[in-house]
């Protein structure tokens, strides 16, 4: 009886030393995992963040759709808090069919004008593969700045997203948006009006059919 007692004592004992060595192991592996991470965590650090804005509903304005014309859109934003950008997070979506290596989209910061993008730019993106972007559904894409920005936070800037490809009503990618037009005040960040603006020709801008009732998801981060 005393032997068994002794058995099970020393299992209990060894089966605890054995728990405690897994629990290191894994521990380590965790350790492992998120320094190895360190790079990707960074994606946690926003500047501003437009995924929840106020709305009536989803839906998607097309970059380079035959409908608007032009080939980029534009919302405009300001930040929550001044700092080095280092990446813009978007929500995109393609429709039709784009062959590898052969179009792509590119993002840029640009100052403000007149409630529309001035055409100083202070970033320009990596460019993403036009045929990498999912049209399945909407996914989150990262641009990431050549040149880091560093950013006011008092200031209306301008998140403009360009496409190479022509204006098409059958292949085109749609950046996600929250439709407003029930509002009649649209959207603001300390009574400052944000609008989006798609392009019109090579340098000019319109809000005629996007405006203050359509705001486009994106988040600017550090």
């Amino acid at each position: 009886m005393c032997q068994k007692t002794h058995f099970i004592r020393r299992f209990i004992i060894s089966s605890s030393h054995f728990y405690k060595s897994i629990k290191r192991i894994f521990l380590s592996a965790l350790i492992f995992l998120v320094s190895g991470c360190g790079a990707s965590t960074s994606n946690d650090c926003t500047l501003a963040s437009y995924f929840n804005v106020s709305g009536t509903d989803e839906m998607r304005v097309c970059i380079g759709d035959s409908d608007l014309g032009g080939t980029a859109i534009a919302q405009s934003f300001i930040l929550t808090r001044a700092g080095t950008s280092i990446w813009s997070r978007v929500e995109l979506k393609k429709t039709g069919f784009f062959s590898a290596g052969t179009q792509s989209l590119t993002a840029s910061i640009q100052t403000n004008i007149n409630n529309a993008p001035s055409q100083i730019i202070l970033a320009t993106s990596n460019s993403i593969d036009a045929s990498a972007i999912s049209n399945a559904f909407a996914s989150s894409y990262y641009f990431i700045w050549t040149q880091p920005p560093v950013l006011s936070a008092s200031e209306i800037y301008w998140l403009v997203i360009r496409v190479t490809y022509p204006n098409s009503s059958i292949n085109y990618i749609s950046w996600s948006a929250f439709n407003t037009l029930l509002s009649t005040e649209g959207y603001s960040v300390n009574s400052i009006p944000l609008s989006s603006v798609y392009q019109t020709g090579l340098s000019f801008f319109s809000s005629a059919r996007t405006g203050r009732t359509r705001f486009l998801f994106f988040s600017i981060g550090c």
